[in-house]
């Protein structure tokens, strides 16, 4: 991964942020995009002084779609992009409240973790 720009959705915490750590570690270039600016700083600062962090809400198409542009604008490019956003609920999806459960679908299926967004 080393010298490759690597866009993570979902890079605030969890598998996210471990992610973007250990490919920092390998030499990639990365690119934080998630609800959390407090965490996705601190993910950031974690993976050095090219590492970039953007706000954006993976179910909002322009609020993406601002991000990865300014991703590709920074760098130039963009080799990697792992949609990593998701949420869980807890319970069982037949007992769940259906608002609850609509957003954990929007997340989880249909957001757009991409530059093609």
């Amino acid at each position: 991964m080393r010298g490759q720009v690597v866009l993570i959705t979902g890079a605030s915490r969890g598998i996210g942020a471990a992610v973007a750590r250990k490919l920092a570690r390998d030499g990639a270039t990365l690119a934080l995009i998630g609800l959390e600016p407090d965490e996705l700083k601190k993910v950031a600062e974690d993976c050095g002084p090219d590492a970039g962090w953007w706000e954006a809400d993976v179910t909002d198409t322009e609020s993406l779609r601002t991000a990865v542009e300014a991703v590709a604008e920074r760098y130039g490019r963009i080799d990697v992009v792992m949609a990593n956003a998701g949420i869980a609920a807890p319970g069982f999806s037949r007992s769940m409240d259906p608002t609850m459960w609509e957003r954990v679908v929007d997340v989880d299926l249909f957001a757009s973790g991409g530059p093609s967004t």
